[in-house]
């Protein structure tokens, strides 16, 4: 009968199927890394995709400034282009009228000397 309960103790030890409590303690401390690891994961993905998402506005702002820069240096071309029009313009007066003048005076000479 004594050698009958102690079989049922050691039945009943191994039968219960739980781990020891170190190994619980080691398999909760992995389950709790394994799930942190994974939020830092996604928390990780996240601040990535934030950073990209930040990264492409930057690279659109400072491609708008360029293309405005731009459009304002075409604009001051355009200006540059019709002040040189203008000054070669009055230059080509300003040479007709000392044409003019010169002949005036050379004319005035050719009568005066006869």
């Amino acid at each position: 009968v004594g050698n009958d309960r102690d079989t049922k103790d050691i039945d009943s030890r191994f039968s219960a199927k739980k781990p020891p409590p170190n190994l619980q303690i080691r398999a909760a401390i992995g389950t709790a890394l394994g799930a942190a690891a994974a939020n830092t994961k996604l928390l990780a993905d996240q601040e990535e995709r934030e950073m990209e998402h930040l990264i492409s506005i930057v690279i659109e702002n400072q491609l708008k400034k360029l293309h405005y820069k731009i459009q304002h240096f075409k604009e001051l071309e355009d200006i540059m282009e019709k002040e040189h029009a203008l000054m070669e313009q009055t230059k080509e007066l300003l040479i007709a009228e000392r044409l003019r003048i010169a002949q005036k005076k050379l004319g005035s000479k050719l009568s005066g000397s006869r």
